[in-house]
């Protein structure tokens, strides 16, 4: 599914909702599906944000770990779970609408 995303924290820390209205807005395919993660070696659900522009299956953004869906509403979601960067684990959340 073609969204946009916005992400609600940086390396686990909550973004004022003012700032979230000037930070980027990320626009590609939503994936959500079951994945064996080496790192936590064991299967989680995950989600990611493909690139839909260039042709190739590129993340836009860090993929999201053990996803839970918060609420979906007409064409919005918010997601929540984790995201690995740099071999450190953040709480991470994201706003969903339907592109």
């Amino acid at each position: 599914m073609k969204v946009a995303v916005q992400v609600i924290y940086q390396k686990g820390r909550g973004v004022a909702a003012a700032a979230r209205t000037k930070a980027p807005t990320y626009r590609g395919q939503l994936r959500i599906r079951e994945a064996r993660i080496s790192e936590l070696g064991r299967m989680a659900t995950v989600a990611d944000l493909i690139s839909t522009t260039d042709g190739c299956d590129s993340s836009l953004l860090p993929v999201l770990h053990d996803v839970n869906v918060i609420y979906v509403e007409a064409e919005k979601m918010r997601i929540r779970g984790f995201e690995i960067v740099e071999g450190a684990h953040y709480a991470q959340t994201w706003d969903v609408k339907v592109a």
